[in-house]
């Protein structure tokens, strides 16, 4: 795990790489390089764990001086890929997988990159064609910005390398400001200039010209694999099998794995099929987060007796870290170690853990997100199966009437949003499951000039998706496309990696690996929920070994009780108000202030839910505060 940057024709070039890489030197304190020519800078900056030593140095230059690679991620399947090159009698002089990854690129180009099992984010640069590829891997665990000029083009791990870009254009991004109000996260940068590299693509530039291409080499598919019917034992067999060569490949590296341990059944089951197959070294240590007491208010679960359990089972050393619920302190280095205003509390938490972590000479850990977005964990793919029940109900007893009668509570929220939403079509109704806010109220948010666009551009994030999918022939294949090619990667991966990267931590998402993800999205629906039960599939390999009990608890969260601070604590409301009447979301956000206002009494009050657009509000802030001066 690494971080990357670079520049193409840019006139201060030898000047501005190393700015850009000591910007995100966090990400790797070991080591340092770069490499230049008249018309290419790349930098790189190294966490060691695969060949720590200094044969594993980057940018990592051929033989015969041709082709150079700078590479944040890791390969899992390097050695196979390596297996094949030396037949073809490429020789090697270090282990690691990046020069495995160099000598495939120049022996199989972009074509190979479907073979790549791994999280990656690389720049490839080709001197004798004078070309450079740019790619990110197919689940986006690992982030690639690029930005240009009409004279220059730069790419980096991170959005803030580039304000050290005389020629950055800061116009601001009025439409991803609107998703990360909407949805929390968005699918665009807050810059209009600077451009997320999409999941499973590649970007691939001419020196001599500066237009980027932009291909896909992977894409989302959900065809049945399956043409005959099958057999839920041998299904389920196949999955424990996959799962345990996957867990197991994920130790790739010459330092200790470390575990994020929530106690739910997905990083429980890592531990326990690595014990299974004896995996797990003497000095392995597992990281749990203690929620508190008030967590608990807006369902978020105890952890900590699950996660004791299977420490304890496997010889695990546990370190239980006390959540901190001052959080608003930290927002402002949240946001900047995020690029984006990304209004989650969880990646407090994984900041947290990373930091203990490291303290303890930790690398990397292995976490068990993503598993939700293709094992169908959560409630809203469970709501599906009641579309057709809801709609008979709103007919007789529309949700503006039974509502009024309800006192204020989670339970109100979610049944008034989920019956409100299902008088859409389906698609439209998908796409609402992850909005914060009804669709006219976001909008009310901005200067009226503003929302004529905003509202044209909407749903252009799931439009777009879906387009680029094949297979979605169901709701709930509509459902896992927006997750796995919208949230996963721009939400949930976004915040991970950033947070942890913070303290040179790499987390892994061994559920992730593409083929894995392929497989289980080529099953039939009824495999993944059956009855009540949502990810049905994996919780029946979890029965041969885990306890009844954990996988049978309820879903629970991985956050704050941000409603709770809202409508209770004094101190919170204080500091929010102050940073929404800072000025900044109206003079350089493009917000009305009279809207944000009045969502913000009737927060406080419980008239309305706007805990999480309120504080999407105050991340815009912080990240306008610091990024668009």
């Amino acid at each position: 795990m690494c971080g990357i940057a670079g520049t193409v024709h840019c006139k201060n070039g030898k000047e501005l790489l190393p700015q850009m890489l000591n910007s995100i030197a966090h990400r790797g304190q070991d080591d340092q390089g770069e490499w230049h020519d008249e018309n290419v800078a790349l930098g790189h900056r190294r966490l060691s764990i695969v060949d720590i030593s200094n044969a594993g140095h980057q940018p990592m230059v051929s033989a015969d001086e041709n082709f150079v690679l700078s590479f944040n991620g890791e390969i899992y399947n390097h050695p196979d890929l390596r297996k094949l090159l030396l037949q073809k009698g490429y020789i090697f002089t270090s282990a690691s997988d990046t020069e495995t990854l160099l000598y495939w690129l120049i022996d199989r180009g972009t074509d190979g990159l479907a073979s790549i099992e791994g999280i990656f984010a690389f720049a490839f640069y080709n001197r004798n064609a004078d070309e450079l590829i740019l790619a990110r891997d197919a689940s986006g665990a690992k982030p690639l910005y690029f930005s240009s000029s009409k004279t220059e083009f730069i790419f980096a791990s991170e959005i803030k390398a580039f304000l050290n870009w005389l020629n950055l254009d800061k116009t601001i991004n009025h439409a991803a400001l609107h998703q990360y109000c909407h949805l929390l996260w968005s699918d665009e940068t807050p810059f209009l200039s600077v451009k997320k590299l999409e999941p499973g693509c590649f970007l691939s530039l001419k020196t001599n010209t500066l237009q980027p291409r932009i291909e896909a080499f992977s894409r989302l598919h959900f065809e049945d694999n399956h043409h005959k019917i099958l057999n839920l034992h041998d299904v389920q067999q196949e999955l424990e099998e996959r799962l345990e060569n996957i867990f197991e490949q994920q130790l790739l590296g010459d330092v200790p794995a470390g575990f994020l341990l929530s106690g739910g059944v997905d990083s429980s089951l890592i531990v326990s099929l690595l014990g299974k197959k004896k995996a797990l070294s003497p000095d392995s240590i597992a990281f749990t987060i203690d929620p508190g007491k008030a967590f608990k208010t807006e369902g978020f679960g105890d952890d900590i007796y699950f996660a004791k359990t299977v420490a304890k089972k496997f010889h695990l050393q546990h370190k239980i870290i006390e959540a901190t619920p001052e959080f608003l302190a930290d927002l402002d280095p949240t946001v900047w170690f995020l690029d984006e205003p990304i209004a989650d509390p969880a990646s407090m938490m994984v900041a947290q853990i990373s930091r203990l972590a490291r303290d303890f000479g930790l690398k990397y850990l292995l976490t068990g997100t993503g598993a939700d977005e293709i094992f169908t964990g959560y409630r809203r793919h469970h709501i599906l199966k009641y579309r057709a029940l809801i709609q008979n109900i709103n007919q007789f007893l529309p949700p503006q009437i039974w509502s009024k009668f309800l006192p204020e509570s989670n339970f109100k929220r979610r049944a008034h949003k989920l019956f409100s939403a299902n008088s859409k079509r389906p698609t439209d109704f998908i796409a609402s499951l992850f909005s914060w806010l009804p669709e006219s109220e976001t909008l009310n948010l901005f200067k009226p000039e503003l929302q004529d666009n905003l509202k044209h551009r909407q749903k252009k994030w799931s439009e777009n998706i879906w387009e680029n999918t094949t297979g979605a022939d169901t709701e709930l294949r509509q459902l896992l496309a927006l997750e796995q090619n919208g949230f996963l990667p721009h939400h949930n991966l976004t915040y991970l990696d950033k947070s942890a990267m913070r303290y040179g931590i790499e987390m892994r998402v061994p559920y992730l690996q593409q083929s894995l993800v392929k497989w289980l999205n080529g099953l039939p629906d009824s495999i993944k929920i059956k009855g009540q039960t949502t990810k049905y599939l994996l919780k029946s390999v979890a029965r041969n070994h885990l306890p009844k009990a954990l996988i049978q608890r309820k879903k629970t969260g991985f956050g704050a009780p941000i409603r709770h601070y809202f409508t209770s604590d004094k101190k919170f409301q204080q500091n929010m108000e102050d940073r929404l009447n800072s000025g900044i979301l109206v003079s350089k956000g493009g917000f009305n202030e009279a809207a944000i206002q009045k969502l913000f009494q009737n927060t406080k009050t419980g008239k309305a839910d706007g805990a999480y657009p309120l504080l999407a509000l105050a991340t815009i802030e912080s990240w306008l505060r610091q990024f668009a001066k």
